[in-house]
């Protein structure tokens, strides 16, 4: 390099108003002598400023300066940044390669181009002030002049950005990199979180599984041994149900189903008397049964085990109705409280699908007609099961197997049902509740807007329609009724309520009040109403999402204001009986309290409707 050249450049290092034109590090490096040659000869007429710097850090100064500008230099150092952004093992000059743990323990350097690929290292203190960092600030392309002096109104400034720029930096290029800190500066582990979802269950560890298979394997041996069989028969099946299996007994029939499809050559097996007995009385060989255990049960939970007992071979990884029908008639065949409808297989018919839609009304979280195993988990439907299995009254479990609940249903329908063909219409609706509801929200029920009927004929329900549809009227505090009514209410399917949604149900309200001789109440003082019992804010628009509705937890009353004009006068008058029910019995929801009244009003007039030529398998609901 010319001597002219160094010299014009000792002058750039001192001369801050010409720092702006070494904004970019790659003009700087460029191997070109002529681009140098170039700048330093536009910059030949700036005046340097005198040096305020010690003698010796300028003399280094100026050595490092004159060492970067050689050819050689600039490419070593873009070889050396190539190196750190493509992850690549970097080769310091005159030494061997970096080892991997050297993140923070780098030897001392024998160039001053060592400092540039330092950015992983902790910084020793730099000899200049704190502001000029002049390697750093070329990597940066800052805007710091070469020595990094600033004048005291810029240096905080300079300084500042220096540094963000330097941390951007090393957070990058630590990023890029592949060093390694395990030796000296090892990384915190990160906090291991249990496993919480599981497609098939919860699975056991593994080590509990052969544990689990040991334990099993003997309880069935104990019982057997008891009982004098060789083998696994349906009495031995059922007194392990509960405690190895985790099911209730009343499915030990599907349990033995489903161990005679798995092990087929078993059908044939000799029983206890050694007659051949095919699928009633055989009694299945240890080995079948340890292959049903391993293959259904095996690593899932209780749940879950239900759920793939009760889902058979379905490809679809969820139950319908037909599923559900080999655990009704196992409950029907064991449990003592109904053993009456033995004789009567029609009801047990009506009993089972009241049942069935009752347990998908309470556990499928979809409006489908599906049952998933986290609809089952969720609801704690196997809970409910193994508490009927140790209970007699049937009618003790409300939730979904209460013969009175089903007696009350059944009746209520077949009231409404003139002609006993199991479906009924709009004229048979308005009947319900002597006549409490009106025609819109009626066309809208048998619509299929609550809920997509089962009736094959259009504007017709049937008796499982006629399930919800009694259900969500008496409880409308449920989330399943608040789903129900809001789409019935919900007239352009929006999602929201609008005041023209609550005007076209109210203005039939208002009619029937002043048909019956009550004095109507006003649709403005409706609507200040409903807004006020749900807090709506007055600067907002009067639009009613269902998250609304279920914050106030007063759904029923807004939904009675709108289509049921008996429990409007109720809610108004403040019936005495409906407070005193309440108290009465705290822990029964709306729909138990309903069902209980209309089960004593049932049973108190039977003898009536029996006179009055009601059918004669009417009596044989009763228990």
């Amino acid at each position: 390099m010319a001597d002219a050249d160094r010299f014009r450049l000792n002058d750039l290092i001192f001369s801050q108003d010409a720092t702006a034109e070494y904004d970019e590090m790659d003009d700087f490096l460029k191997p070109s002598s002529s681009k140098r040659l170039k700048m330093s000869l536009k910059l030949g007429s700036v005046q340097p400023k005198p040096d305020i710097a010690p003698l010796p850090k300028g003399k280094l100064q100026e050595l490092f300066f004159t060492w970067l500008c050689q050819p050689s230099s600039s490419e070593t150092i873009r070889g050396l940044i190539s190196d750190l952004q493509s992850q690549k093992e970097v080769q310091m000059p005159g030494r061997s390669s970096i080892p991997q743990d050297s993140r923070t323990r780098i030897g001392a350097p024998k160039s001053p181009v060592s400092h540039l690929i330092r950015v992983n290292a902790t910084f020793p203190p730099s000899p200049v002030p704190r502001s000029g960092r002049p390697r750093e600030d070329l990597l940066l392309g800052g805007r710091l002049s070469p020595l990094g002096f600033l004048d005291k109104d810029q240096e905080s400034s300079h300084a500042d950005s220096s540094l963000r720029n330097l941390s951007s930096l090393r957070s990058s290029l630590s990023r890029r990199t592949s060093f390694s800190s395990t030796a000296t500066e090892p990384h915190a582990e990160k906090p291991s979180i249990a496993r919480f979802y599981f497609a098939k269950g919860r699975i056991s560890p593994h080590e509990y599984d052969e544990r689990e298979l040991a334990d099993v394997r003997v309880a069935v041996l104990r019982k057997a041994e008891q009982n004098g069989i060789r083998g696994v028969s349906k009495q031995v099946l059922s007194s392990i149900m509960v405690q190895s299996l985790g099911l209730p007994s009343f499915l030990t029939t599907c349990v033995f189903d489903r161990i005679l499809e798995l092990s087929p050559e078993e059908k044939g097996t000799l029983n206890v008397n050694g007659s051949t007995e095919g699928h009633t009385g055989a009694v299945v060989s240890l080995g079948a049964f340890m292959k049903f255990f391993k293959e259904l049960c095996l690593g899932k939970s209780n749940p879950a085990r239900l759920f793939y007992l009760l889902k058979h071979c379905r490809v679809e990884n969820y139950l319908s109705r037909e599923s559900l029908r080999p655990l009704m008639e196992g409950l029907l065949e064991c449990h003592p409280g109904l053993v009456f409808l033995s004789g009567t297989p029609e009801f047990q018919v009506r009993y089972s699908e009241t049942v069935i839609e009752r347990i998908f009304y309470s556990c499928a979280r979809h409006n489908t007609r599906c049952l998933y195993l986290g609809d089952i988990e969720k609801s704690r439907l196997l809970d409910s099961l193994l508490w009927l299995d140790q209970e007699e009254d049937i009618n003790v479990e409300r939730k979904y197997f209460s013969y009175k609940h089903f007696y009350v249903l059944y009746c209520r329908f077949w009231e409404l049902d003139t002609d006993h063909d199991l479906s009924i219409g709009l004229e048979d609706l308005m009947r319900y509740g002597n006549g409490a509801l009106t025609v819109r929200i009626a066309e809208r029920i048998l619509g299929g807007f609550g809920r997509e009927n089962d009736s094959p004929v259009k504007y017709r329900m049937s008796y499982t329609d006629f399930v919800w549809f009694c259900i969500s009227e008496e409880d409308k505090k449920s989330p399943r009724a608040l789903d129900f009514w809001f789409r019935c209410i919900d007239l352009d399917g929006d999602g929201l309520i609008t005041l023209a949604d609550i005007e076209y149900f109210y203005r039939e309200q208002y009619s029937r009040m002043e048909d019956r001789g009550h004095e109507p109440v006003p649709f403005v003082n409706i609507v200040c109403q409903l807004l006020d019992m749900l807090q709506h804010p007055e600067e907002k628009k009067p639009l009613i999402s269902k998250k609304d509705l279920r914050a106030c937890k007063m759904q029923s009353v807004f939904f009675n204001y709108l289509f049921n004009l008996g429990k409007f006068f109720q809610i108004e008058s403040r019936d005495p009986r409906l407070i005193q029910q309440e108290r009465a019995f705290p822990d029964y929801t709306d729909w138990d309290r309903f069902a209980a009244f209309e089960y004593e009003r049932l049973t108190a007039n039977e003898e009536e409707i029996m006179g009055a030529g009601a059918d004669p398998v009417m009596s044989q609901l009763d228990m």
